[in-house]
């Protein structure tokens, strides 16, 4: 099992920038299966604004790695849940 951390920045509609910590573990199956993979995510949002609550709560993720087509660049689509 492989550990990735990124770290990017959210722009929100209200222009409001959020920092993202995403710490991933990840299993690679060498059966051709999609990769078991599972994420701790921090955010970061600024304290003055409606998204403050983000920098109290835990969130958990998984990944999904989508067959790309041949004009894409590769990506991945998290799926993010609060934790409660």
């Amino acid at each position: 099992m492989d550990s990735n951390d990124a770290k990017y920045t959210l722009k929100t509609n209200d222009g409001a920038l959020i920092q993202v910590q995403n710490r991933v573990l990840m299993h690679m199956s060498k059966d051709g299966t999609p990769p078991y993979t599972r994420s701790v995510i921090d955010f970061e949002a600024p304290s003055e604004s409606k998204h403050a609550w983000l920098n109290h709560a835990i969130f958990l993720g998984t990944l999904t790695m989508p067959k790309k087509m041949p004009k894409d660049n590769p990506f991945v689509i998290i799926s993010v849940y609060r934790v409660k």
